[in-house]
Order: C-alpha cells, then sequence, then structure tokens
C-alpha cells in the first residue's frame, strides 16, 4: 500500500487491526483513575484487541522502575495531613487553632482575675468610696472563680479530646499508607500487564551500542525520536530512541500498523503544527521499514476513541468520571497560570483596606502575596469551584512629624513598626467553555469566606542621642 493510501485509512478499521503499545506515561497514568475504571480500561482493551496487545523491552523496564514511586506517590499527602508546615496539614492546623483560642481565652480569664482583685481592694473599705456589701462583692468573686474554673476544667478536656483525635486521626492514616503500600505486591494493573499483553525481544548489549551510536549521530542532528533526552546520562539519553526501534521490530515482524499510546508531548515525538500526531519523519521512517502506518495518542484520546468505535467499551459514568478527572488537571494547570492576576487583584484591595489617616506618614518596608493552597472544590464541563488560600505579608514603618529645619526640610522620626499577617481564603467560580483541551473563562467570581489578617503594631524606642542624630540629618 503506498504511503499516501496508508495516511487516508479508515481510522476504525486501524483499530480493529493494527497492534496496540502503551507507553510508560500511559500506563503510570492509569494508576492516577479510578482504581475499577483503570482495570475496566485494560481488561476491555485486551479483550477488543486480544493477541495484538504489546509492550517494549524499554517500556517494560521503565513501567516496573517507576511503579512503585507512582503508587507511593498518595503517601506524601497522608503525611502532610499532620504536618503543620504542609498546605493540606488541615489535621494539625484546625487542633492548633483551637488550642490558640483556648489558651487566649485562658489569658482573658487571667486577666479578669486581676480586676476582680482589684475590685475587691478597691469596695472592701467602709470609710472609703466606693463601698460595696461582702456579700455582694463575694457573689462576683465567687461567680468568676466558679467560671474560670469551669473554662481550666474544659481547657484540659478540650486538650485530652485533641489528643485523643490526633491520635485516632494518626491510625486511620497509619492505615490508608498501609493499604497503598500493599498495592505494591498486589497490583491489578501490573497482574494484566504481565498476563495479557505480550513482550517485545530483548535486545544485547551489542544491539544497544549500536543504537547509542545511532543516536549520537540523530541526537547531533535533530532527528526524532529522542533527541530532547541527549542532556541525560548513559542507556537513559537513549530510552525513546530504544522504545521506537523496538516499536519498529515488533510491528515489523508482526506486519501491522502500529497504535502507540503516549502522554509524551516533547518536540521529538510530536508535530508542531498538528496537534497530537506524530512526527511526519517517524511515520515515514516506520513506514519505510515496515510498509505500514504509525498512529500515536495520548491515553485520553484513545479512550474516546475506543468508546466511540466499541460502544460496550466503558459506560458512561466511567466516561464521566474519566472526564472530570482530565478537567481537573487542565483546570489545576490554568488556575495556577491564572494566579498572578488573581494576586494582583488581592494586593490592591489590601493596599485600599490599610490606609488610613496615617497612610502619608507610613513607609512600605516588605510586602509578600502568596497563594498558598487551591483545592478543587468541584468540577462539571461548564463550571469549576475551587478554593484559594492566600497569604499576606505587609511591614511598614510609619513616621512623626517633628517639623521643618531652617532649610524647610521636613523631620521625620520612626515611631512605630505595624505588620498586617495572615491568610485569606476565597470561594472561587468560574464558568468556562471547554473544547479541544482548552478552557475558555466565561466569568468568574469571588467571594472571601476567611479573613485571618492580623495587625500587629510595636513602637520603635528612640534615646535621647538617636533623636538628636535624627534631627542633626534631617538639618
Amino acid at each position: 500500500m503506498f504511503f499516501l493510501d496508508l495516511l487516508n485509512q479508515n481510522e476504525e478499521e486501524v483499530f480493529k487491526k493494527a497492534i496496540l503499545i502503551f507507553d510508560t506515561s500511559a500506563l503510570l497514568e492509569l494508576y492516577f483513575f479510578n482504581k475499577t475504571i483503570a482495570i475496566e480500561i485494560l481488561q476491555k482493551t485486551t479483550e477488543i484487541f486480544e493477541e495484538r496487545v504489546f509492550i517494549t523491552e524499554q517500556i517494560l523496564f521503565e513501567y516496573l522502575k517507576n511503579r512503585e514511586k507512582v503508587i507511593e506517590k498518595p503517601l506524601i499527602l497522608y503525611d502532610e495531613l499532620m504536618d503543620k508546615k504542609s498546605n493540606y496539614g488541615y489535621i494539625v492546623k484546625i487542633m492548633d487553632k483551637i488550642v490558640e483560642v483556648e489558651d487566649e481565652m485562658n489569658k482573658k480569664i487571667d486577666k479578669i482575675d486581676g480586676i476582680v482583685q482589684t475590685f475587691k481592694e478597691m469596695c472592701s473599705k467602709k470609710d472609703k468610696h466606693p463601698f460595696l456589701s461582702q456579700e455582694i462583692i463575694e457573689k462576683i468573686s465567687t461567680f468568676v472563680k466558679e467560671y474560670s474554673n469551669k473554662l481550666k476544667n474544659t481547657d484540659i478536656k478540650i486538650k485530652e479530646r485533641i489528643g485523643e483525635i490526633e491520635s485516632l486521626a494518626s491510625e486511620e492514616i497509619k492505615g490508608r499508607k498501609e493499604e497503598i503500600k500493599k498495592i505494591i505486591n498486589n497490583d491489578d494493573i501490573k497482574d494484566i500487564i504481565d498476563k495479557k499483553f505480550k513482550k517485545g525481544e530483548s535486545y544485547t548489549y551489542s544491539d544497544l551500542m549500536d543504537i547509542m551510536k545511532e543516536g549520537e549521530f540523530r541526537y547531533s542532528n535533530s532527528i526524532p525520536p529522542g533527541y530532547e533526552d541527549k542532556e541525560k546520562k548513559g542507556f537513559q539519553k537513549y530510552g525513546d530512541l530504544i522504545i521506537w526501534k523496538q516499536i519498529i521490530q515488533i510491528c515489523e515482524k508482526e506486519d501491522k500498523d502500529c497504535i502507540f499510546i503516549s502522554n509524551d508531548k516533547k518536540e521529538d515525538w510530536d508535530d508542531k503544527e498538528l496537534s497530537g500526531s506524530p512526527r511526519l519523519e517517524l511515520i515515514k521512517e516506520f513506514n519505510e521499514i515496515t510498509m505500514k502506518m504509525f498512529y500515536k495518542y495520548n491515553l485520553k484520546d484513545f479512550i474516546y476513541k475506543m468508546n466511540s468505535y466499541f460502544p460496550s467499551f466503558i459506560d458512561i459514568k466511567s466516561i464521566e468520571i474519566i472526564d472530570e478527572y482530565y478537567l481537573g488537571k487542565i483546570l489545576k494547570d490554568d488556575i495556577e497560570n491564572f494566579s498572578d492576576e488573581f494576586l494582583n487583584e488581592i494586593r490592591d484591595k489590601i493596599v485600599d483596606r490599610f490606609i488610613d489617616e496615617d497612610y502619608f506618614n507610613l513607609d512600605t518596608d516588605y510586602e509578600d502575596y502568596s497563594i498558598e493552597n487551591i483545592s478543587i472544590i468541584k468540577i462539571d464541563r461548564n463550571l469549576c469551584k475551587y478554593k484559594i488560600e492566600v497569604y499576606c505579608l505587609v511591614e511598614k514603618t510609619r513616621y512623626d512629624y517633628l517639623g521643618r529645619n531652617d532649610g524647610t526640610k521636613e523631620i521625620l522620626i520612626p515611631t512605630n513598626k505595624i505588620n498586617y499577617e495572615g491568610f485569606l481564603v476565597y470561594n472561587v467560580e468560574r464558568s468556562f467553555k471547554w473544547e479541544n483541551d482548552t478552557i475558555e473563562t466565561i466569568n468568574v467570581t469571588k467571594k472571601l469566606i476567611e479573613d485571618n489578617i492580623e495587625k500587629h503594631d510595636a513602637a520603635i524606642w528612640i534615646e535621647d542621642e538617636d533623636m538628636e542624630m535624627y534631627e542633626e540629618i534631617n538639618r
């Protein structure tokens, strides 16, 4: 069949006859899917393609090398739940905030005790006004004491309860982590690959050395694939080229077209002009050796095409969950790109908020605005709801006006260091259009739901000699 005829083949017919090869990136992405759906995709795929699902030796090597790291990736999130320094350290942060409230309450109670003592001393003397009966003084004193003891007992119980909750949370987290680790030795995805995927032939050391020599020439002339990895060391540098050679070897031997599923978007695989299509050089090289056609899709597009050509592939509910997963990935990137604009808007609001009657006597020493966490709450095809936590720190110095010197220059002296520090938490609703992996925003609404910014004002002590120095400087 001529090359142009191959290019114009019916895609559905290709899916019914071609060899199917999953790249490492596509296989590893399945671990981020709902487990049941990931298993269903692989099982249905192997049933439909039957003996036409292959894995090359290099892909298998890379998959086994990285599989455990991907499986264990959620372990970090569980550890961070109990880490107050982490964006996800919600459990510890909640408990710390409760303790902080209790400590503040105890400090206020101590102040009340002091006020009661002053009150008793002031109103107990019969020969001096104001004077109150011992009965009313004792009633007030007893009430405050009972209230104080009740709060302190409550404080003890709350701290004990916090310890219990943190202990229970730690035990559950430990259990979840153990469940994740068990997947390593009881991995349904790996079992399907081991049992249903046909293995390509191994390369000898001599074969690999020949590929490395060829790779030197190809990479120096930017001939795909693999030259994007030219900064890597050893055989890793030629991993993609080894995969390419093994794909060609399998398809030449089987005398079939190839469908390659890879999430790799580098320019040494994909055509810049035709999104999602392989480089024309790869298609030509593959065709020249095998007389067949090479097709490349990412995992998402492959799933959608399989569902189109084989209606019984996976159900609508599974497709909706997969849609949500991919839309979430795209939105997360888009939201992070949108963060600079969001921060500038927040900064302007904070500046307006902190402007007061002393504005012209304040110098800003330091400002820091950063998005600490983005939590997607709900996603559908046209609306995303998420929460953004913004850390704010503004440090200012206040100056007092002392007058003017003989040269009519203002004499200013620093009197206070003022800090505004804390978190602002916003709920954001964003309506959009999603088409061809592109997000077009229609409308964004933001609502402030938490404002934990506190003002700290500390006086600057100026010694007499320093005062003279400031006056001298300003003369």
